[in-house]
This record gives C-alpha cells, structure tokens and sequence, in this order.
C-alpha cells in the first residue's frame, strides 16, 4: 500500500462522529489494529528491501574490484568491470552512483516514510480516547451537567 493509499484511508478513518462518541469509542482497538497490520507490513517491506540493498553493495563491491568469476557476470549479466581497480573512497562514490543501488535506495527512503505516517497515524488513534472523553465532557459542561 502506497503513502496516498494510506492517507485515503486515513482521511475516513480519522473522522469522528460527535453524534456517536460511544461507537468510536468503541471503534478505537479495530482501527489500532488496522493501522498496526500496515506498519508492520511496511516494516517488513523495509527488511526485505535492506537485505537487498546489502546484498546488492556486496555484489557491487566484488565485481569493481574484480573479484566476480565469469560464470558469475553472466549469472548476473554484467560485463566485467574494464577500469582500473578503485581505491575505498573512489569504490564508495561508484557505489553511491551505481542506479540498481540508487533504485532500491530510494524505495527504502520511501518506505521509511511510510513507516513514519503510519505511526503518526496510530500515534493519533491512541489519543483518540482522550478527544472523545474532552467531547463527552465539553457536552456535559453545555448541557449544565
């Protein structure tokens, strides 16, 4: 799910109906729930998308430094690396220049953000309890309770 996905859902999720603060009281653990199961979905993802990223940059580091056979390249389909070996700061601006890398780099900062807005997301879910309560006592207050 994308981060528009998750605001759409949110934008419905986070009205509360001031007729009916019992209901979203009770809505509360059903929408932590939901939002939970997206965070620790993107959670995975970010693994999954790390674990590449790592074994990406290994395999990068090898074939510049020459070290991947030929059945290897062609495993990969790489041509073998034609320049002179890099030296550790050279090797690091290859890598950080490298697309595969920059590709998975990037999913990884988006998914981050989502992890980020989901858990603004629940964060304001868990303050849910204590707006209906402000509402429940602001209508008490008006009606001379």
């Amino acid at each position: 799910m994308n981060i528009n996905e998750i605001l759409l859902l949110w934008e419905e999720d986070a009205i509360i109906d001031d007729n009916h603060l019992n209901t979203e009281s009770l809505m509360i653990p059903k929408l932590h729930a939901k939002y939970l199961r997206l965070l620790l979905d993107a959670k995975k993802k970010l693994v999954v998308l790390t674990e590449k990223f790592h074994q990406i940059k290994q395999l990068k580091t090898k074939y510049y430094y020459g070290k991947l056979t030929k059945e290897e390249l062609s495993e990969l389909g790489w041509e073998p690396y034609q320049f002179i070996k890099p030296i550790k700061t050279e090797l690091d601006n290859i890598l950080n220049g490298d697309v595969e890398l920059s590709t998975i780099n990037t999913k990884i900062d988006l998914v981050k953000i989502d992890i980020n807005t989901i858990e603004a997301i629940i964060y304001q879910i868990n303050q849910r309890n204590y707006i209906i309560k402000n509402a429940i006592e602001y209508e008490k207050f008006i009606s001379g309770n």
